[in-house]
């Protein structure tokens, strides 16, 4: 590297610090009117489990207490073995059929399952579609989103490739070691971003370490202008593994969560340390972990949902909000038209009339209390329908400030939890 080089970087690791304050430390703030969960709830807590390491003996017993609790988790799944990876070592897939059968049970339970990459290990065009269309008939749905694998190639915008500064990616890449991510190379055999829309709606992306995912991503479900043909992204909250878990959850980080009438889209690997060996043999969910989830889980103020659901919930409100903004301002009745797969989402939506322009805040006499979206749409006098409009038309762009932000709270947790490597049997991804 040349002297210019080395002074370059220099600044910009000096620099980095100060400027990433400016945006770990900054929180916005926004009073929806439309909200992601029931009237008679106050926040919205979506658990995404990457499938790394899951077997029956160590995973089962946390599933068996998120169902006695009647929560909903987004679980995902590798669809095929990968030779590189064998099951024994990196979990499960649909290949064994005892494990997907036991994922249709979770499924109709209501559990969302989709793909955490086609397998365990690089995955080429080709296998990446065969996986989706082998869920979807599966599960008897489109799968709503996908999870990248942390290390596999066909990943898109990935890894390094998230960062908007080549200095950024430069100590980045001194911190991963170096990787690649051909997900939206037309010239890899890994590339499949150009049919990904049709396969999925949702990418799960950034991760950092406040709870509230809404107030760091307030556009969520967002297009990226600088991801273009990927589908919407979303940010998460760290709960890596049981620790990470337990500390994201922890009471305080709740209640704030409900003040803030907040969305938790928390990543995590269920497999990594939710539970324990016992000395008669089988395993069980650690004690932190049970207090943690049947505290929330029994809070009748917060709800658990899969982030596919919680993810349409925010896409048909910000349909609805584009519709208030452009609204007659002298009233009238109003038809509007949305995707027919985000028609179910209305009954997850609340609204706070008070919040709206005062033509629109009906029904009276609620004060800042929420109602339900049908009892707002009756006493305005508008109708939602279902209409030739797919999810990513008119999709809310991410602002460039919101976009700096979340890179420097992902880094700043990045950064600060350890590397685990895949072979450890730990994994960050």
């Amino acid at each position: 590297m040349t002297r210019r080089g080395v002074a370059v970087l220099v600044v910009a690791v000096l620099a980095i610090p100060v400027i990433a304050l400016v945006f770990v430390w900054w929180t916005p703030t926004c009073e929806r009117a439309f909200l992601p969960f029931a009237p008679d709830r106050s926040c919205v807590i979506a658990v995404t489990d990457d499938t790394d390491f899951f077997q029956f003996e160590s995973t089962a017993p946390i599933y068996a207490l998120i169902d006695s609790l009647g929560l909903r988790v987004t679980k995902t799944v590798w669809a095929f073995d990968h030779e590189d990876h064998p099951p024994t070592r990196a979990g499960l897939s649909l290949d064994d059929a005892e494990y997907r059968e036991w994922v249709l049970g979770e499924a109709a339970l209501g559990h969302e399952i989709v793909l955490h990459s086609a397998t365990a290990g690089h995955d080429k065009r080709e296998v990446t579609v065969e996986a989706h269309r082998l869920l979807e008939g599966l599960v008897e749905a489109k799968p709503r989103m996908v999870i990248f694998h942390s290390t596999n190639r066909e990943a898109f915008y990935w890894g390094a490739h998230r960062l908007p500064n080549p200095v950024l990616r430069r100590l980045y890449g001194l911190r991963t070691g170096p990787r690649s991510f051909d997900g939206a190379d037309p010239e890899s055999p890994y590339y499949w971003v150009d049919v990904s829309r049709r396969l999925v709606r949702y990418v799960r992306g950034y991760t950092t370490n406040d709870v509230n995912t809404l107030a760091v991503n307030p556009s969520m479900p967002y297009e990226d202008p600088w991801a273009p043909a990927s589908p919407l992204w979303c940010a998460s909250s760290n709960g890596r593994v049981a620790s990470d878990f337990v500390s994201l959850l922890r009471a305080p980080n709740v209640e704030r969560l409900k003040e803030e009438q907040g969305a938790s889209v928390v990543y995590t690997h269920l497999a990594s340390g939710f539970t324990e060996e016992m000395s008669t043999g089988g395993a069980r969910v650690t004690r932190p972990v049970r207090e943690t989830l049947v505290r929330c889980g029994t809070d009748p103020a917060v709800e658990f949902a899969p982030a596919g659901d919680v993810l349409d919930r925010l896409r048909l409100a910000q349909f609805l909000e584009d519709a208030v903004a452009s609204a007659d301002p002298c009233g009238g009745r109003v038809t509007l038209a949305i995707p027919p797969e985000l028609v179910p989402a209305m009954d997850g939506v609340s609204v706070v009339p008070s919040r709206l322009p005062a033509r629109l805040a009906a029904p009276a006499g609620v004060g800042d209390a929420s109602v339900s979206l049908e009892v707002w749409l009756d006493a305005v006098g508008w109708k939602v329908t279902p209409g030739e409009v797919s999810v990513f038309d008119r999709a809310r762009r991410i602002p460039l400030r919101e976009r700096l932000g979340l890179v420097f709270r992902w880094l700043a947790m990045s950064l600060r939890s350890p590397v685990y490597a895949y072979e450890s049997g730990r994994v960050g991804g």
